[in-house]
């Protein structure tokens, strides 16, 4: 039995030797100049590169239908403004963020997104710390993320100087799956996926905004003036 085990493994040692010279002598070194280089190229890349891969894959989706086209809201950030006149207020400075794909319904998410509106960032990050909601806890994450970005990449002075003038959560898309009940029946499930926007600006948050918000009766009004100004087409 000692002498068959030797001999096996003898034989294992053969072949090995063989393999082993059946293989280039460089191809783990270029494997591994390949993998360092990968990282050292992934190292190169900035934000602006990342964000341009995750709107290609964002297109794709929406070319397909599988999603809304909302991918045009970061693209604020890039727009110059020309200076502003004299005797013109200033523009204030400003930041879009956003964020897609949140496993949540929008219409959960509506309630804090319209309650941080014109609060000051600390305020509303306060807010939304003791707010039950889970998607609460979601959009706490992007304002700091948007705060963040303010402060590194739009040269926002002050961490605190600065306030919420838009906040908002719409539908993304939604898939539908099937759970199974008792006795062969099954049921529908709707897993809702939604995307939250949201717009900093600098400084502090005016007084009466909320009372300079749109209302039911300024919207009803403009509703009514657009279907008065139609006009029926190849008419007299």
């Amino acid at each position: 039995m000692f002498n068959n085990l030797i001999k096996s493994l003898n034989f294992l040692s053969h072949n090995i030797y063989h393999i082993n010279r059946s293989i280039p002598t460089g191809l783990f070194h270029t494997n591994l100049a390949s993998f360092v280089n990968k990282q050292d190229k992934s190292l190169e890349e900035d934000d602006f590169d990342l964000q341009r891969k995750e709107s290609a894959k964002i297109k794709n989706l929406e070319r397909l239908g599988s999603i809304k086209s909302h991918i045009s809201w970061p693209q604020y950030n890039r727009i110059i403004y020309p200076p502003t006149e004299d005797g013109k207020p200033i523009r204030n400075p400003f930041v879009h963020h956003m964020r897609h794909f949140v496993k949540y319904p929008a219409k959960k998410m509506w309630y804090p997104a319209l309650m941080i509106r014109g609060m000051s960032i600390d305020e509303a990050i306060k807010q939304l710390s003791f707010h039950r909601l889970k998607g609460a806890h979601i959009i706490k994450e992007v304002l700091l993320e948007a705060q963040d970005l303010a402060l590194k990449q739009h040269n926002f002075e002050f961490k605190s100087n600065m306030w919420i003038s838009y906040s908002t959560a719409v539908d993304s898309f939604r898939v539908k799956g099937v759970r199974k009940h008792r006795a062969m029946r099954l049921g529908m499930v709707e897993y809702k996926y939604c995307t939250y926007y949201v717009r900093l600006e600098e400084g502090v948050p005016p007084p009466n905004y909320h009372l300079e918000a749109e209302t039911y009766e300024a919207r009803a009004k403009e509703y009514i003036e657009k279907l008065r100004k139609r006009s029926i087409y190849l008419s007299i």
